[in-house]
């Protein structure tokens, strides 16, 4: 799995999330309570935070946020028992969609990310 920005491109995979520049690995971080990752939730939000989705060691669905400039990780949790499937960022808003077919807005606050809201209604 792998995204890119204009800077860099991250890829994941068993836990382990890699940071490129150009064909060169500079960063690699493990997630330390993954269990999966998952297939299209990868993403850089802003110059320094790597956003990668999949499921913890308790099956829940995690979204996990690492600085990477400090290493320091945020973990997530709001999907409930399902993966989530897509994330997107623009400014300081994240919107993450859910297998359980919700849609979360996330605001970023410094390095780290707070719920703000939480869309229902597909069946």
């Amino acid at each position: 799995h792998n995204t890119h920005n204009n800077n860099y491109m991250i890829s994941a995979s068993g836990g382990v999330i890699k940071l490129w520049r150009d064909t060169e690995c500079i960063k690699t971080v493990k997630l330390e309570t993954c269990k999966t990752t998952a297939g299209n939730s990868l993403g850089i939000w802003g110059d320094n935070l790597v956003i990668c989705c999949g499921k913890d060691q308790q099956d829940r669905a995690t979204i996990w946020i690492t600085d990477i400039d400090s290493d320091q990780v945020q973990t997530l949790h709001g999907h409930k028992d399902s993966f989530v499937w897509n994330i997107k960022t623009d400014g300081d808003v994240m919107v993450s969609v859910g297998e359980d077919k919700t849609l979360r807005l996330w605001e970023r606050q410094g390095n780290m990310a707070q719920l703000k809201r939480t869309l229902v209604g597909h069946e």
